[in-house]
């Protein structure tokens, strides 16, 4: 809001005191009025009240007894009114009065005033303006604006202070050169800015879209169609290629602002930029760049989920080429706005001081972490380069550029355990010149190992994400000080401030590389209240005794340090779990504190008081429990970071061009229904009265159901998977409760394996609301999991979608046994070796096998163990079997493998059996079947037998729960891809890669069968290989009524593939597949 202050200058008998008092009065006074009149302040009853508070009007005399009076009047001014009302004050004007008002040395605008307009009856306005006013103006260029009035007639009055207030308020002057008539490069650079930041899809045009929304934000009122065509019409006057059917390109916005200046509608240019926090002088408001934002000693800013997501969506939209990184020219392009990169970076070498691929592109992951170290080291940075970028809070309460910033808690130096609340931590690499402190920072951003000794001379910096046991992700940054390690270790306020941990780090195989660190701690002594850890690089050359006092481990056991020196290489692959532990430190500081003996007999002392305080504590509890008789619940509260998104999330397209599927193996796609509701038995799901379409009359049980020869279906109590085996059972624990695996939520979880997770707005009371019979469908297709709910009136609106980066999703399985309507197990293969145990009620999961630990190839099946809540089996593309439970943790797996005996001679080598006494962790059970691609199994409906298909083209059949191999089937030729059993136990169906028709195999021979389940049988092998040869991708099942198949008999069953049943079932295949009802039908099916 400004204040206007207006002088009003002229020679004598021009009309300034009648000019005023017409506009205080309204009208003309004809009586007498004093030569000046005194100073007047009137409210913002005209111009602009939204930017002019009072205004105060100053009349003077020409007089030269009053020069002094007119010169101060004339400093104190923002705006000078000059009056003219005759050729003498006319010439005047030029001769006199701007020059003197150049000698007074004051830069404020002027208004030349044409006054008494009614004694001059021989020209019009346009003749005074052309004739008189422009002549003026194209010599003196602080006149502002010109206008002709008359005070007796009241004619533009309230127009010629108008003018004055906009002269103050929305000065031309800053904008528009009108010698050259073009825009000034200031207000070029700023417009510039503004259709950046209204260009939201960065696509250099501004659509008609981003043209209303720019209407709203800065004038509050739509525009018209009309307007918009007008203003079209208006720039392809002068530019026809700046308007084009993607919208308006920059030169057209910057010509259209122009034409404002130049028509005299710069106050529309001005309120443009003022709504995007430009000054006077076309700067950013300081307060805009720089708002109030202070850390407490001891705490850290950090991005908040806010501030991550704006970053992630910049990211993806300067992402030209998509190929996940951002090259120069992007990064150029992305900068524009500001001033260019901020100095941190260049003093950190950016981009070398963060994650790139292979083409030295800046990733996503690498973006995301110069920001967060950014973040952490200056603030204020950020906050600047936030407001240049254009980031606009959703929170109302806070419509800063602080939303995107939270602080963290206070950190207080604790050695007692406890966890630091912090994402973004901080560790100073210190040791003797060449011990390796560049290789170790190279090797924490997957850069290659270089022979080449290279001194760092200044401090060089690497920032990157560490995944921290349990899903957990945080940043990272590792500080080498080179030269200028002594000044700011000596600086111990900002030292302790800062600093999370030292890594002290010496060579191993030099002999005075490790006395260097004990000098160093000797002469920082402050450098003890730092939680330390201590790395023994250069582990792959011999190592050699330290010429030091003591030897590094006897050094750490006197620091009382839980463990000695880590001995590693930055030629290892093992160099990732040094950063794991790095960050582990800084976030429970406790473990790596140096310990002194006041330290253990305080810690007896503290021990002491806890006891004693438990004891209290607990004697409350019990007397509360037993007054009260309520039990709480507590929910952990955790703070991840906002998971960023994958920069592409398109379906890989096949690079095969003779594949007959749209996606390659790796990509994946399967799809299960589920009802929550157990209460009802399975259906005959293969009689003449069920129908394909009617998916509500899918009902799926707890267990799988056998049909007996009476018709009645009952369950079979088979043996659980590893019964009597003492080290599979859950160890109890307090309170008679079972000991869990950590899950967090995937939501708000950071893990750098979840991309993102879009949960529909609504979709708790779409929950809440849904008919708990209703039906449930999950699907991973290439990267994403989706979970719809087919009971509902919106079923094409996911109720959540999981994006994953890694890997694709190429297979999953529901848990029959545990399903509830508030509980739903799912498991997860992905072709990155990692499976994701997922519950999507309370959106809670868990990776297993995370990294490979156990298996690192792709799994290609997978399915929950009959029976069991926690096992389930997944098939990896290296030809092992692997059973897992999701209720333990993974450690690295080395193979048990037994000595000879019948397992190796039915084709199957137990490299851990269930019976293993070691059943601490993952996995529970492994078996290699073969050294090619499993690619299906399917276990039988008696939940004893297993029967599985491999690449080299057999089908095998085990025992699993006696780890043996009971028959082995070869196929013709090609591997076998897809396998599954009748609904009676009695046949199995399994399709060739290579053959359009499936195989159907009897496996108890002996066993004779009635008509009526061989009838449907029959029915469903012929609807499995129809479902086969249609389709391109496997699915899990396929339901088909028997009334549209033509009948076939088979008047045996047979126990070996003999090749007339093989040409029977061909027959069957070519007989029916190609029906054109069925055809019809199918089609109807898969639109659906």
């Amino acid at each position: 809001m400004a204040t206007v202050r207006i002088c009003v200058c002229g020679d004598e008998g021009t009309g300034k005191s009648s000019l005023i008092t017409s506009l205080v009065k309204g009208v003309f006074v004809t009586n007498k009025i004093q030569p000046v009149l005194p100073q007047i302040t009137i409210p913002p009853t005209i111009g602009t009240p939204e930017n002019v508070t009072t205004t105060t009007v100053v009349d003077t005399s020409a007089l030269p007894q009053e020069r002094a009076n007119l010169a101060r009047e004339i400093r104190k001014s923002n705006v000078i009114l000059l009056v003219y009302s005759d050729h003498y004050s006319y010439e005047r004007v030029a001769l006199f009065w701007l020059p003197h008002f150049r000698s007074l040395g004051v830069n404020v605008p002027v208004v030349l005033c044409a006054n008494k307009a009614d004694l001059a009856t021989d020209m019009t306005d346009a003749q005074v303006i052309d004739e008189e006013m422009l002549p003026v103006m194209a010599e003196f260029k602080e006149i502002d604006s010109c206008i002709r009035s008359s005070a007796r007639q009241h004619r533009n009055v309230n127009e010629a202070f108008f003018l004055c207030q906009k002269a103050v308020t929305h000065p031309i002057a800053p904008l528009f050169d009108s010698k050259e008539s073009v825009l000034k490069p200031a207000a070029v650079a700023a417009l510039q800015r503004i259709f950046y930041l209204c260009d939201k899809d960065r696509d250099g045009f501004l659509s008609d879209k981003e043209i209303e929304d720019f209407q709203l934000k800065c004038f509050g009122k739509p525009l018209s169609e009309e307007d918009l065509v007008h203003i079209k019409e208006t720039i392809s006057k002068a530019y026809p290629d700046a308007v084009t059917p993607a919208g308006i390109t920059s030169r057209g916005f910057l010509h259209l602002n122009k034409l404002y200046a130049e028509k005299g509608r710069h106050e529309t240019v001005w309120i443009i930029l003022r709504t995007f926090q430009y000054t006077d002088n076309l700067s950013l408001q300081e307060t805009y760049l720089h708002p109030k934002f202070e850390v407490p000693p001891f705490s850290s800013a950090e991005l908040s989920p806010e501030g991550y997501r704006f970053l992630v969506d910049l990211f993806l939209l300067s992402d030209k080429d998509n190929d996940g990184g951002l090259n120069d020219s992007e990064l150029a392009s992305l900068f524009a706005p500001t001033p260019g990169l901020p100095s941190s970076w260049a003093d950190d070498s950016f981009p070398s001081s963060t994650v790139r691929n292979e083409a030295g592109h800046v990733t996503l992951q690498g973006w995301l972490a110069q920001w967060s170290m950014t973040t952490f080291t200056s603030p204020k940075t950020t906050l600047e380069y936030l407001a240049y970028l254009g980031f606009e809070s959703s929170d109302r309460s806070n419509p800063s550029t602080t939303a995107a910033l939270k602080v963290t808690k206070p950190r207080k130096r604790r050695r007692r355990p406890g966890r630091v609340g912090r994402n973004v931590v901080l560790c100073h690499v210190l040791g003797a010149a060449g011990a390796g402190k560049s290789s170790l920072l190279d090797a924490f951003l997957s850069r290659g190992f270089s022979n080449t000794y290279h001194p760092t001379i200044q401090p060089r910096t690497a920032v990157n994400t560490v995944e921290l046991p349990g899903g957990k992700q945080c940043y990272l940054i590792l500080d080498e000080l080179g030269e200028l390690e002594p000044a700011l270790l000596e600086n111990q306020s900002k030292l302790l401030d800062q600093c999370d941990v030292i890594a002290y780090t010496y060579d191993s195989s030099d002999p005075d590389s490790f006395a260097y660190i004990t000098k160093l701690r000797a002469k920082y002594p402050h450098l003890e209240e730092l939680p330390s850890i201590f790395l023994a690089l250069k582990a792959d050359l011999d190592r050699t005794t330290q010429r030091a006092e003591c030897q590094p481990h006897e050094y750490t056991a006197r620091l009382g340090l839980p463990a000695p020196p880590l001995h590693v290489s930055a030629t290892w692959s093992s160099i990732q779990e040094v950063f794991v532990h790095i960050a582990e430190a800084a976030m429970d500081p406790s473990t790596t504190f140096p310990r002194t003996e006041e330290d253990l007999e305080s810690k007896w002392v503290s021990w002491g008081i806890a006891l004693g305080a438990v004891v209290c504590a607990g004697a409350a509890a019990v007397a509360i429990w037993h007054r009260v008789h309520r039990t709480y619940e507590l929910v952990d509260d955790l703070h991840l970071a906002t998971p960023p998104p994958h920069p592409s999330e398109a379906p890989i397209v096949n690079p095969n061009p003779l594949a007959t599927v749209p996606n390659p193996p790796t990509s994946g796609v399967k799809m299960s229904l589920v009802i929550t509701s157990n209460n009802k038995g399975p259906p005959n799901l293969y009689s003449s009265r069920a129908s394909a379409f009617d998916l509500r009359s899918i009902k799926e049980n707890e267990k799988e159901g056998r049909r007996s020869e009476s018709g009645s279906w009952s369950y079979i109590s088979a043996p659980a998977f590893g019964e009597g085996n003492p080290a599979l059972m859950i160890a109890p624990v307090r309170d008679g409760l079972k000991r869990r695996k950590p899950k967090n939520n995937i939501v708000k979880s950071s893990s750098s394996f979840v991309s993102r997770v879009i949960t529909h707005e609504s979709s708790a009371k779409r929950l809440a609301d849904r008919n708990p019979d209703g039906l449930f469908a999950f699907a991973n297709i290439n990267r994403a999991f989706q979970w719809l709910d087919l009971s509902a009136s919106n079923k094409e609106e996911p109720i959540a979608k999981i994006l994953f980066t890694k890997a694709h999703m190429l297979c999953h399985d529901v848990n029959e046994l545990s399903k509830s309507p508030s509980h739903i197990d799912i498991v997860m293969g992905s072709s990155a070796g990692d499976i994701i145990w997922y519950e999507p009620i309370s959106a809670k999961y868990a990776r297993i096998n995370k990294n490979g630990a156990v298996n690192n190839s792709a799994v290609t099946h997978i399915k929950w163990i009959p029976g069991s809540e926690n096992l389930f089996l997944a098939a990896h593309a290296n030809g092992q079997l692997v059973v897992y439970d999701k209720e333990k943790e993974d450690a690295l797996f080395t193979p048990e493998v037994e000595d000879g005996g019948a397992s190796s001679s039915k084709a199957l080598q137990i490299l851990k059996s269930v019976n293993s006494k070691n059943q601490k962790t993952n996995p529970v059970a492994v078996w290699k079947l073969s050294h090619q691609r499993i690619n299906s199994f399917a276990f039988s409906p008696d939940k004893q037998h297993l029967a599985v298909v491999l690449e080299d083209g057999t089908l095998r059949v085990l025992d699993y729960l006696k780890e043996e191999v009971t028959d082995i089937f070869a196929s013709y030729y090609g591997g076998m891809i897809c396998v599954c059993w009748s609904p009676d136990g009695k046949y199995m169906s399994a399709k060739s890669s290579l053959d359009a028709k499936a195989t159907t195999l009897g496996y108890q021979p002996s066993h004779s069968i009635p008509g009526d389940a061989m009838s449907e049988t029959i029915d469903w092998a012929v609807s499995v290989m129809i479902a086969d040869y249609f389709s391109g991708i496997s699915m899990s099942a396929c339901f088909i009524d028997r009334r549209h198949f033509k009948q076939t008999p088979v008047t045996a069953t047979v126990s070996q593939p003999e090749p007339t049943h093989s040409a029977v079932t061909e027959q069957t295949v070519s007989a029916t597949a190609r029906d054109p009802t069925l055809i019809e039908r199918r089609n109807h099916l898969m639109t659906r």
